[in-house]
């Protein structure tokens, strides 16, 4: 279906540009030049260190699901299949519920071990 094609694209998408990301490194990492000036060094080792993250928010902007499209689906599983559109409303309203509970209990506990340090 769609959704297949949509999720082969971004896996092809991805996979070159984890080899562009690949080369780039290769070409960066076997280039020596020495970056004397103080201000130079600081500018390249904070764009070093932003570009993965920019990168890595652009990849994630890429896959996120379409939150309409989702919505879409969800409207149209009720009206094909209420009985069973239900029936996972209620899974996920009890994985919803027990996720609560253990964050609940972590948060307990992260609060005796504060109230133990003190």
């Amino acid at each position: 279906g769609t959704g297949r094609q949509q999720q082969a694209m971004a896996f092809e998408r991805l996979r070159q540009l984890s080899e562009a990301h690949e080369r780039l490194k290769h070409r960066i990492h076997n280039f020596r030049m020495p970056i004397r000036n103080k201000r130079t060094l600081f500018f390249v080792k904070c764009l070093y260190g932003t570009v993965p993250i920019v990168l890595g928010y652009g990849v994630m902007q890429l896959v996120a699901p379409d939150q309409k499209a989702l919505e879409e689906k969800l409207r149209a599983m009720e009206a094909r299949d209420p009985e069973g559109y239900a029936q996972a409303r209620q899974v996920a309203e009890a994985n919803r519920r027990q996720l609560q509970e253990v964050l609940r209990k972590a948060e307990q506990a992260a609060e005796r071990a504060r109230a133990a340090q003190q």
